[in-house]
């Protein structure tokens, strides 16, 4: 709380990523949810064609009935979740 009050920002340290870094984070972290991750949002907020570069990956994740892709979110299902690290890994 000290720190907010002097600073604004309850922010300890920071650390600078690459695009490429802050990518493979969202595409980790947003798998996770049940809603999945949005990669039109994702392709807007760092300027990179994501559902292009990653299409066949996408695509080999619906076929073998991990998740949906509805041409914007890819949602992993139960399946899928149950599996979220083999299946993030595809995106490193």
């Amino acid at each position: 709380m000290e720190r907010v009050e002097r600073s604004g920002t309850g922010e300890s340290s920071s650390e600078l990523v690459s695009p490429e870094e802050h990518l493979r984070e969202r595409m980790f972290t947003g798998l996770r949810l049940v809603e999945g991750i949005d990669l039109a949002d994702l392709e807007r907020d760092l300027d990179l064609p994501v559902r292009d570069r990653y299409s066949s990956r996408i695509q080999r994740i619906v076929s073998e009935g991990l998740g949906s892709f509805d041409g914007a979110v890819l949602r992993l299902n139960d399946r899928g979740l149950d599996l979220h690290s083999e299946v993030s890994l595809r995106f490193f």
